[in-house]
């Protein structure tokens, strides 16, 4: 009986020692999972970067997309890394187009400002030490989203900025200058300051140049300092004109295809934004609030709220005035059945250079024989003065050249997709100006 009791009373003085052993075991697992987990997590974290990193490198050329088939809020994302063309590119019937038409394609609508949940930054720095970013869209089924390589760059001259190609408008990667031309004497290394060869002023520079820019031996750099090279034609089959400026450097005059290639990339920016998003407030306008007799600037102030100046792209460059300052040529031109108009067509009078009308960008619902919608204008059909996009100056008549952008005092009617088809190939302008591609 005594050893019974002994039994049980030993029994009992051992329970705590091995609830007390369970409990240091228990303690010990919890901080093994704290440190291992974190270490997992981190390992994933990792992983996951150097796969997304591994997408960006394998092919940098915008507009390709990686499938994300399990997007979810974890860390395990199911990536296929085998890019794929995008289908339907910033179209506006993103979703209403046949999935057979995009068989081995990713359809995403990766320029369509409401479709964008985020432009984040890389996780990592490029060689050169500064930021780029990358595209997260929906695609049009809402059941996946993709990676949009957007931080592309190649290397450019000194003064030209990198700009991602667009297949919406079949543009590779180019370099654009960063600042509006400005006239270079290359016999004495000066600036002409005012861009005009010394004689700027808005009616003196208007009807021809003031001075023979061949015969000085003048040529387009992309620098901050002077006013905009203006009091130079598009076209002079006789003397020396903006594509033989441009030639002159090994360059191109910039298209109106490379132009909505920037203009696009620009739109999808929220940092171009007023309102900081896509779509909200207004895209910034630049120098294009000021009075008529200041004229154009130099690139010193940046400006702030919609009178910024400088637009960021996606792979981190940054391009100034391309809203304001002063219109700027482009190498296209367009013939009356190819002319931006309303339906029905406005008979409007052809005589004199200040004949035509003014419009609104949703007024606009014909868009000529030879191009469409996302040739001209921003994603959105509704989009107009409140949003920054500028206005277009319809004129019918025959072979009018691409003007776009504005100019300093243009207000409301200047923006990045703003146009004008006024002038022809030969006039002279002290608000025209123009930027080179290479």
């Amino acid at each position: 009986m005594n050893k019974e009791k002994l039994s049980i009373k030993s029994s009992w003085q051992e329970k705590p020692l091995i609830v007390f052993s369970l409990i240091i075991l228990f303690v010990a697992i919890v901080s093994i999972a704290l440190v291992l987990v974190p270490q997992r997590a981190e390992k994933l974290s990792e992983e996951t970067n150097k796969r997304w990193n591994e997408i960006r490198e394998s092919d940098r050329n915008l507009l390709y997309a990686a499938e994300i088939t399990n997007p979810g809020t974890g860390m395990s994302l199911e990536i296929d890394t085998t890019l794929k063309e995008i289908c339907n590119t910033g179209s506006r019937s993103c979703g209403e187009i046949d999935p057979g038409f995009c068989s081995g394609k990713v359809n995403l609508c990766s320029l369509v400002p409401d479709k964008i949940s985020s432009i984040p930054k890389d996780p990592g720095l490029n060689e050169n030490g500064s930021e780029t970013g990358y595209w997260i869209a929906k695609s049009y089924d809402g059941l996946k989203i993709g990676i949009v390589i957007g931080n592309k760059k190649i290397d450019c001259p000194e003064g030209y900025v990198s700009v991602p190609g667009n297949p919406l408008y079949e543009t590779d990667d180019f370099c654009v200058m960063k600042y509006q031309a400005k006239a270079l004497n290359v016999e004495t290394g000066e600036l002409s300051m005012d861009g005009c060869g010394g004689f700027w002023d808005i009616d003196r520079c208007s009807l021809r140049p003031p001075i023979s820019w061949a015969d000085d031996n003048y040529i387009p750099v992309s620098v901050p300092e002077a006013r905009p090279w203006v009091g130079l034609s598009l076209y002079d089959p006789e003397g020396y004109d903006i594509k033989d400026a441009c030639e002159s450097v090994d360059a191109k005059l910039m298209s109106n295809a490379q132009w909505m290639t920037i203009a696009r990339n620009i739109e999808a920016i929220g940092e171009n934004w007023t309102g900081g998003t896509p779509g909200k407030g207004s895209l910034i306008q630049g120098n294009s609030f000021a009075p008529l007799e200041e004229g154009p600037l130099p690139a010193e102030n940046e400006g702030k709220g919609k009178e910024k100046r400088v637009f960021e792209l996606t792979n981190g460059e940054v391009i100034w005035d391309l809203s304001g300052n002063v219109w700027e040529w482009l190498d296209d031109s367009a013939s009356y059945n190819e002319q931006l108009n309303t339906t029905p067509i406005k008979d409007l009078p052809t005589e004199g250079e200040d004949s035509g009308i003014w419009l609104q960008w949703f007024e606009i619902d014909n868009y000529g024989d030879k191009w469409d919608h996302d040739f001209y204008r921003a994603s959105k059909d509704e989009w107009g003065t409140a949003q920054g996009m500028g206005k277009v100056f319809i004129r019918n008549d025959e072979d009018r050249v691409f003007r776009r952008g504005g100019r300093w005092s243009d207000g409301s009617y200047a923006g990045v997709y703003s146009i004008n088809f006024r002038t022809g190939s030969h006039v002279v302008h002290s608000i025209t100006g123009f930027r080179c591609v290479k």
